[in-house]
């Protein structure tokens, strides 16, 4: 614990010191006109000819475009500040160092808000919702940043009604800009590589092109703990986005984007092996329409798929887990401003197919091979909505949107229907000049479930239609916040309380034996409970001409409780932590050089521990300790990279050092609890054992942009 204070005084020091560097210079320039030229984000400053008069413009503000609403959003034409993963911005890795984010260990790949579970969270890629958003290990997000505009978080559920259907949304907006040029960016580096083109195919359209690969497993494989297990895993994603400015009243936005990862791991000296491979592909057309000045209309359609198999073996026994889910939705909205009221409504359409993951197994000398079930749903939610000026410094925002479901039977499912209103009301008051008050209140009901294999996200997690045994899930959530921004917009301050009552979630606790066994059912181990999440945000953000940097603070707690688990006591949820600490800063001390680091500090994560061991019918039983009644220890790191521009302008190249968890700290992935052996006591025995993937991550990248 003292050299964990130790390590986090160090990086408070280092932002201090950035900081004072800041003061000591000049005073800062005011922030640019919003009606001036945007300058590219990759210089620090541009002049611009208009008849032979020279117009001079500063570096644009921080990336982080809004804190304040239980909303941030990135805007990635400005993120060249922002700290570096094997060279590139990720824009999911960022998201994670945000208040409420719950920092995530080693392996997990998934998206916790605010104590939800990683299915509660919605994930948008150009209007279509997104089932597989990282890649294995959480390495990389499948967000090209070359091809993505923004991206944009809703901690409330009710941010936009529109898309409010879980908890928490995440929105990703690809580039859509017409009337470019022809160029190319990326970075080439030992992990992986990336690229994206950008080719003007007319005055009013153009095309957007990404690609990506990865080589991480041989890297893994140098820099992984001696003695620990075996990984190889590679990645490619590719996206595609044609933009076409049909009239001055109408254009079209094509997307596309494919995924594939494959990964093989073997643990405890080849015992127990498996072999991971997904495919994950989204496609969209949105046609943007302005009926008038004060009007403006919005058509979509998309199709979303998410293909995994599973395949693992131990002594004698070899099973298969296939899942997938397919959505073939359609999305209307229109939207109206009357001076300062403004309008919406819509609606959503959504079929979709899921198979949940089906064991085929060859337990007992019997195989399996069966497709298992698969369920058929319809999903139509219309909305309403306003924002209503009350008074001069009071607005009111509330919606209501109507979801109805279908769950078509086939003979071994039986049909299935359910209605709810889901209402959302806010209230914003501007206190004063640059502060403001923020309470807010969303009821949801969520149609479809996402069930966690293990305590951590990983890529076996498959969805789940409701059913009459597993019903909708219900949240209630609540905030109150207060934002503040100074010194011009540059100092930037959020403080926000939050609770959560969650009712009919899920929890999955199937054995290994239970699920190469040819008589597996899935929902005999789902079990519905009811949830709860409650705490604390804080926020200090700081945006200067060389110095950005934030850190963000949560305090937070989330308990789960089954009739079925824990004797029908509550217990902690799987990524359920006290405290929750990150640090990001960058500092231009020179017009090459960049400097990121970033500090993250979290409490363990709960799991179920093995108890003690004994022998019964010849085979060994495993006596657990109370549900998630165990913490692994705190998970903390120090990232830094460092980046020498070799040319800025009119082209630009360089070269970036990234060290993840500079310090070699081993934050355990999982602890398992195997049986040994003492052949002189002859007696059996478990201990604990900590399972790592690496410690030190170095990346050496080159940057380009022509």
């Amino acid at each position: 614990m003292t050299n964990t204070l130790t390590r986090l005084l160090l990086t408070a020091a280092l932002c201090g010191l950035f900081l004072l560097s800041e003061a000591q210079e000049r005073n800062a320039v005011s922030a640019p006109d919003p009606a001036a030229p945007r300058m590219p984000a990759d210089s620090i400053s541009r002049d611009y000819r208009l008849d032979g008069v020279v117009i001079g413009t500063q570096r644009p503000p921080s990336p982080l475009g809004s804190i304040a609403e239980g909303r941030f959003r990135l805007l990635m034409r400005n993120s060249s500040a922002l700290p570096r993963f094997a060279g590139s911005i990720d824009p999911m890795r960022i998201l994670q160092l945000m208040p409420g984010v719950q920092t995530a260990a080693e392996g997990n790949s998934g998206l916790y808000v605010r104590g939800n579970d990683a299915g509660q969270n919605l994930i948008l890629l150009n209007q279509a919702p997104l089932y597989a958003h990282a890649h294995l290990l959480g390495f990389f997000s499948v967000f090209n940043p070359g091809q993505v505009a923004s991206f944009e978080l809703s901690k409330t559920g009710g941010g936009r009604i529109e898309t409010a259907m879980q908890p928490a949304t995440v929105v990703v907006q690809s580039r859509e800009e017409t009337g470019v040029r022809w160029g190319v960016e990326g970075d080439l580096g030992i992990i992986a590589s990336q690229a994206t083109v950008t080719a003007p195919l007319t005055d009013r359209a153009a095309l957007f092109l990404s690609g990506r690969r990865s080589y991480t497993g041989w890297l893994i494989g140098a820099l992984s703990p001696k003695g620990e297990d075996d990984l190889n895993y590679r990645l490619q994603d590719y996206d595609a986005t044609l933009a076409w400015q049909i009239d001055d009243h109408n254009k079209l936005i094509v997307n596309s984007h494919y995924g594939d990862d494959r990964t093989h791991i073997t643990y405890n000296e080849g015992l127990l092996g498996g072999r991971l491979q997904w495919y994950a592909s989204v496609s969209s057309a949105t046609l943007r329409s302005e009926l008038s000045p004060t009007t403006h209309m919005e058509n979509a359609l998309y199709y979303s798929r998410l293909d995994t198999r599973l395949t693992a073996s131990t002594t004698g026994i070899s099973a298969q887990a296939p899942s997938s889910i397919g959505d073939l939705g359609y999305k209307h909205s229109t939207r109206w401003h009357i001076g300062r009221l403004q309008l919406a409504a819509g609606l959503q359409y959504a079929y979709r197919r899921i198979r949940p993951q089906h064991i085929a197994s060859d337990y007992g000398g019997i195989a399996d091979a069966g497709r298992g079930p698969r369920y058929d749903t319809h999903e139509l939610a219309p909305f309403l909505a306003a924002t209503i000026p009350l008074t001069h410094s009071l607005t009111c925002d509330a919606a209501l949107r109507y979801g109805f479901y279908l769950l078509q039977g086939d003979g071994r499912i039986a049909s299935y229907r359910h209605a709810s209103p889901q209402p959302s009301l806010s209230l914003d008051w501007q206190v004063a000049r640059g502060s403001r008050l923020r309470a807010s209140y969303n009821y949801i009901t969520q149609y479809i479930h996402k069930v966690p294999s293990s305590n951590i996200s990983f890529s076996t997690d498959f969805w789940m239609a409701p059913t009459r045994r597993t019903p909708p899930q219900h949240t209630h959530h609540a905030a109150l916040g207060y934002f503040a921004e100074a010194a011009g917009g540059r100092l930037n301050f959020s403080a926000e309380a939050y609770y959560q009552r969650m009712y009919r979630v899920l929890e999955y606790n199937a054995p290994l034996t239970g699920m190469v066994n040819n008589r597996y059912e899935l929902e005999q181990y789902l079990h519905s409970g009811d949830g709860e999440a409650y705490g604390m945000e804080f926020m200090v953000s700081y945006a200067g001409r060389k110095f950005n940097g934030w850190i963000s603070y949560t305090l937070g707690k989330s308990v789960r409780q089954f009739a079925a688990l824990n004797n029908g006591l509550p217990f902690p949820a799987s990524l359920d932590r006290r405290h929750d600490l990150s640090l990001a800063a960058s500092y231009m001390p020179g017009e090459r050089w960049e400097l990121s680091t970033v500090f993250v500090y979290a409490s363990g994560g709960a799991y179920t521990p093995t108890r003690d061991l004994y022998i019964a019918g010849g085979s060994f039983v495993r006596g657990h300790g109370s549900y998630n009644g165990a913490r692994l220890p705190d998970y903390h790191r120090l990232d830094l990279s460092v980046t020498y521009w070799l040319r800025r302008k009119p082209w630009r190249s360089g070269i970036n050092l990234s060290l993840f968890n500079l310090y070699a700290h081993r934050n355990p992935l999982y602890i398992s609890w195997p049986v040994l052996v003492d052949e002189e006591k002859h007696e059996y025995q478990i201990h604990p054992r900590r399972h790592y993937l690496y410690t030190v991550i170095p990346s050496v990248s080159w940057i380009f942009k022509f």
